[in-house]
């Protein structure tokens, strides 16, 4: 059994493992994002208000 599809192996998990992280971490950054942009459009409204 030579290392190299050993290290493959481990790869494709760990490429899986931050996926799965990624999967979990995405409602958290989409709400951050949109929060961040809210935030952005009320600040140049009020920017443009005054």
């Amino acid at each position: 059994m030579n290392p190299h599809s050993t290290w493959i192996r481990r790869r494709k998990r760990l490429s899986r493992r931050i996926a799965h992280d990624l999967r979990l971490a995405a409602p958290f950054v989409a709400v951050g994002i949109c929060f961040l942009a809210s935030a952005t459009t009320i600040m140049a409204a009020e920017r443009i208000a005054l």
